[in-house]
């Protein structure tokens, strides 16, 4: 019986919450709440590795150079776990899986894994956890292939990039797919939103739009796959394999790349530049 303007509940006393308190407890709690296994392992991984950058780093730096910060993490503490640039990818395949889970600040990663928790969980309750997994992995590969085409065919190399937001683009993708297949009604206002928010975003702030329109063309074609099955109950065992498959894929591609030796190269050239090359040689 409280009105819409009210601030305290006349009951019991309790103060509400407004929009940007309820959107922040309403994601956390989608987060937190049952359900939606493969989401919460993957906002655990990235939050895992952007934890060891600050580690390495010394601090949490933004991230978002156009709201000027001036210092950001450096280039061989993001390659250590995976980040994308000049030829990497074409050497190390596997970073363009591994850059999914490195982002360059707490800014980029808050606004990636609110996205991932509330689109990555309505889209697990639709197509499965395996099936979810596998769309991710798929998405967030295809993304970064294309960035590196793209960059190698305009620039000749790729700038240091990383981030889950092509993997996003790929579960927005995969749903709108799933809709094209089996002609949703609403899938022509859903579609135009998704290109707004992407023009939006593309303006204000410094993004990888190959990645992500990569991201999303793969993921629609998945989305549009897994529409088509007649029986997928059927695939259910062959789905869950292939998601176990897809995460280990993903942690491997983390492993190989601390193990690579392009990070610790470009430690030994920072090292370098800073006058510490014959102090610290080896890094």
């Amino acid at each position: 019986m409280n009105s819409v303007d009210e601030t305290q509940c006349h009951y019991c006393g309790a103060k509400f919450g407004g929009p940007v308190r309820e959107q922040l407890f309403g994601v956390a709690g989608a987060f937190l709440g049952a359900g939606f296994p493969a989401t919460r392992v993957l906002v655990a991984v990235c939050i895992a590795v952007f934890a060891f950058c600050v580690l390495d780093h010394g601090g949490m730096p933004l991230g978002l150079s156009i709201l000027g910060q001036s210092k950001g993490f450096l280039p061989s503490e993001l390659l250590r776990w995976g980040a994308l640039g000049l030829d990497y990818g074409s050497r190390e395949p596997f970073r363009r899986l591994a850059a999914v889970f490195v982002h360059l600040g707490w800014l980029h990663l808050a606004l990636n894994l609110m996205s991932m928790v509330d689109l990555g969980g309505h889209a697990e309750r639709r197509f499965g956890s395996a099936r979810f997994l596998i769309l991710v992995v798929i998405s967030g590969y295809s993304g970064f292939w294309l960035s590196d085409a793209w960059y190698s065919w305009r620039y000749g190399a790729s700038p240091l990039t990383a981030g889950a937001s092509g993997a996003i683009f790929g579960i927005v993708g995969g749903e709108l797919g799933a809709m094209a297949v089996r002609r949703d009604p609403e899938l022509k206002d859903r579609f135009v939103r998704v290109v707004v928010y992407a023009l939006i975003f593309a303006l204000v702030m410094p993004v990888n739009n190959a990645a992500h329109i990569g991201g999303f063309l793969a993921g629609a074609a998945f989305g549009a796959l897994l529409e088509l099955q007649h029986r997928p109950q059927r695939l259910d065992k062959l789905f869950t394999a292939l998601g176990v498959l897809a995460g280990l894929a993903a942690l491997g591609s983390i492993v190989l790349s601390l193990r690579s030796p392009i990070w610790k190269e470009a430690r030994l050239r920072e090292l370098e530049a800073a006058g510490l090359g014959e102090i610290r040689g080896d890094p």
